[in-house]
């Protein structure tokens, strides 16, 4: 009970003087402490993504975001439908490393300027110089430079 008593003298005393600051204090700390907890919270319920890259030399950066990007939503329970034009674009894509019209015998880059001007209709594709050549197309010095 004697101890009771000197802490209430004690509160008097500096209670007058620094309750207000005290009770700032005390809000601030456990306003700290109350959002230190709520993060440990959040972050508990995540899983890490473990990711390898086995073959550094075939690695595609923009690749490996997208699966990071796509693991992370389908954490949240997005469910992911891939459009499958995208996917035909891209196979496409890997196909015409070289394209040529139809009504030309000159073949271009398929990132050229001429090349991206031929009209998808009279589009031809190419894996490689070779196959053109192949095929009786020369190259357009426009964009091939040899």
């Amino acid at each position: 009970m004697r101890k009771m008593s000197t802490l209430n003298s004690w509160w008097k005393k500096v209670g007058e003087k620094y309750g207000q600051a005290i009770l700032i204090v005390v809000i601030v700390l456990l306003s700290g402490w109350l959002g230190f907890r709520m993060g440990e919270i959040k972050t508990e319920n995540n899983v890490p993504i473990q990711m390898s890259i086995n073959n550094l030399q075939n690695a595609n950066p923009a690749q490996e975001k997208i699966n990071i990007a796509t693991e992370a939503l389908k954490r949240q329970g997005v469910d992911l439908k891939l459009d499958e034009t995208a996917t035909k674009t891209a196979e496409q894509k890997k196909d015409c490393l070289f394209v040529a019209s139809r009504k030309s015998h000159k073949y271009h880059t398929a990132d050229c300027r001429y090349g991206k001007n031929i009209k998808p209709s009279n589009k031809i594709c190419f894996k490689s110089q070779e196959e053109a050549k192949g095929k009786g197309f020369v190259p357009a010095k426009g964009c091939i430079h040899n």
